[in-house]
């Protein structure tokens, strides 16, 4: 096992990575042989790996979210429109019995 170490001079850790992979492309290794990224690129690599599956786990439970809330939003309307229209059943109630000289319902 060989192994080779560097520092970055100019630019971004990226950067260079990605001038490093396409260097690495052109060389044919004997059979049994790899060349692998270690250090800060391996540990790039895989956060930018995590920051994608917490991104996923984040849509997903924004849609649960909202579907949940669509859902109480819905049962909140009809709840709504209901009481709108039992109340206004009552004042048409009173009314007509204030009209009449009937007795009223409080509610």
């Amino acid at each position: 096992m060989f192994v080779i170490e560097a520092n970055i001079v100019e630019g971004s850790l990226g950067d260079v990575v990605g001038k490093i992979q396409q260097a690495v492309t052109k060389i044919e290794l004997p059979p049994g042989y790899q060349i692998r990224m270690g250090g800060d690129a391996e540990e790039q690599a895989e956060s930018y790996q995590a920051i994608g599956a917490a991104l996923i786990q984040a849509i997903i439970l924004t849609y649960m979210l909202l579907a949940a809330l669509s859902i109480l939003i819905g049962w909140f309307a009809f709840l709504v429109f209901i009481t709108f229209f039992a109340q206004t059943r009552a004042v048409i109630q009173n009314a007509r019995r204030t009209l009449t000289g009937g007795q009223k319902n409080m509610i």
